[in-house]
């Protein structure tokens, strides 16, 4: 998949685990995004269902991950 830059709406964030689900704003399965997706963790703490991110995607073997995430 080429380098492209992606957004998407966070569908659950779970903060205790840190990770979560995105659901990409393209015809794509959801992304599982980390919280050391987002570099030098900014904004993290508004992370939650509805909050608005842009990020990459990569294929890994158990799907699709969100990289280098930010809060749009």
């Amino acid at each position: 998949m080429p380098l492209r830059r992606y957004t998407g709406t966070l569908i659950k964030f779970n903060h205790g685990r840190g990770f979560g689900w995105v659901k990409v704003d393209a015809p794509l399965p959801e992304a599982y995004v980390h919280i050391r997706d987002f570099p030098n963790h900014v904004g993290v703490h508004m992370l939650g269902s509805g909050v608005k991110i842009e990020f990459y995607l990569e294929q890994r073997a158990r799907g699709l991950h969100a990289v280098r995430a930010n809060i749009v």
